[in-house]
């Protein structure tokens, strides 16, 4: 005899997910860990809605798979788990968490009502990463309170800041990104002689919060944290003083530094500290005008990661014609208006281009093209990343994974992998012109060594570049 068959408003949630069969192959795991099978069959018959929440669940991600497997009755109280992210609620369902393995079990129940959200209700992937964000900030917070001492129910860190970067600090994370973390604490007014001290006290505090959230202590990993983004990176102190932090970013910054300052945002510890830190730190990110030697950074910093991508295979990120693109174009766009223009300062992607579209920096086709590359893109990257549950922005070359990834898009049909290559190609080469609009044409003679004269800073300025080179 064959496998029972399953309950009939599961098979066609299956049916609907676009991946059946390999939801099907994380159904039969669940129900094999179920005491009684059999009796959790009939349960999912008489409650269809719940079977269909497992079904979608299941073909979305492994990792739901493997959480709704942990924790039994999580199954049962998602339906009422669908409110809103709010900081202030999920702080308080964080809040009794006093290890690193209790806040990890409480942040993947959340992970999944985030899922729910997203597969079974079907919010938009903006807030989806809204979510996931929220999520994010709230469960630092907590480990922040962990590090600080046992039994401490808030942070005890007056005086210290972290501050979120990348997507993160965009309010746009990912199902698994790595979180990029700056670690400040205030020195200002302290004596010279006292600083290397207080640095020591924070950093100390700054390696507790990280192997809170790297699952110190055997219990499994809740976050990657990297902190190699702060001032001398590796080398540099775990924690950097308010002052210090200003003297470096004055006096040795980097143009990719002032270009990931873009979204720094204060997530945990002493907050007004934070705001503080960014209001003085904004003349430094935007300045009246972007030189030459700048925007030769910004371009060879593009030319390294997509370097490092092609080793990598498809990358839907760091490719050409990939998410990074469309961000390179936000931000350079951003540097360059920025300091005469503060309506364009924002953290969010989707939010600057809008901005840079009301500022007449970018015609508003431009910016619809530019927000629909970049939607797509990130619904990509954001479903490979739930199914695998891990940090990944490799294409599937083909097979089952493809058809499984073009079904989970909304592809239907027996030509579904190739309509998914089409509308995917189409955005990429959407991606790649918008760069080299905003980017790669600019001031070509003076790095050859000649004044770049009025052609090349009309190709920045234009809000309305021909179509042929955004569309």
């Amino acid at each position: 005899m064959g496998e029972p068959r399953l309950p009939a408003e599961l098979e066609r949630a299956l049916e609907d997910s676009g991946a059946a069969e390999r939801g099907r192959a994380q159904v039969g795991r669940w129900l094999a860990a179920q005491p009684d099978p059999e009796a959790a069959r009939a349960a999912l018959a008489r409650a269809p809605e719940r079977a269909r929440t497992l079904g979608l669940l299941c073909a979305e991600s492994r990792l739901y798979t493997d959480i709704l497997i942990a924790q039994s009755s999580l199954l049962g109280e998602l339906e009422a788990r669908g409110a809103a992210f709010e900081r202030a609620a999920l702080a308080e369902q964080l809040a009794g968490a006093r290890t690193p393995a209790q806040l990890g079990a409480r942040m993947r129940t959340l992970l999944v009502t985030i899922g729910y959200r997203d597969v079974v209700c079907g919010q938009s992937l903006e807030q989806t990463l809204r979510d996931l964000s929220a999520l994010a900030d709230a469960v630092i917070e907590r480990a922040l309170a962990i590090a600080s001492g046992p039994g401490a129910q808030r942070p005890a860190v007056g005086g210290f800041v972290v501050l979120a970067l990348g997507k993160l600090g965009g309010e746009e994370l990912n199902f698994s990104s790595d979180i990029d973390l700056l670690l400040v604490h205030d020195d200002r007014g302290v004596p010279a002689e006292q600083r290397s001290e207080l640095a020591a006290r924070y950093g100390a505090l700054g390696r507790a919060l990280v192997r809170v959230l790297s699952g110190g202590g055997g219990a499994r990993r809740i976050y990657r944290v990297d902190l190699r983004l702060r001032p001398e990176g590796s080398r540099g102190p775990i924690s950097v003083g308010f002052e210090a932090a200003l003297r470096y970013y004055e006096s040795r910054g980097r143009t990719w530094e002032r270009q990931m300052l873009l979204k720094a945002r204060p997530v945990a510890g002493d907050l007004a500290l934070g705001r503080a830190l960014c209001e003085a730190l904004s003349p430094l990110v935007f300045r009246s005008y972007l030189n030459v030697q700048a925007i030769s950074d910004i371009k060879a910093l593009k030319r390294q990661l997509e370097a490092r991508a092609q080793r990598r295979g498809d990358d839907i990120k760091e490719g050409p014609g990939g998410i990074r693109d469309i961000e390179f174009a936000v931000q350079f766009l951003q540097l360059l208006h920025g300091g005469r223009i503060p309506h364009v300062r924002a953290r969010a992607s989707l939010e600057a281009m809008d901005r840079l579209a009301e500022a007449g920096c970018w015609s508003a086709a431009t910016r619809e093209r530019a927000r629909a590359a970049y939607r797509f893109l990130r619904a990509v990257e954001h479903r490979l990343m739930t199914w695998a549950g891990e940090r990944t922005h490799r294409l599937p070359r083909e097979g089952p994974a493809l058809a499984a990834l073009a079904g989970r898009l909304g592809f239907r049909g027996p030509d579904a992998v190739e309509r998914m290559r089409a509308e995917l190609e189409r955005h990429r080469r959407v991606a790649r012109r918008l760069l080299a609009a905003s980017l790669h044409g600019m001031f070509r003679e003076a790095e050859h060594g000649a004044q770049a004269g009025a052609q090349a800073s009309e190709l920045v300025l234009d809000p309305a570049p021909s179509p042929e080179r955004i569309a």
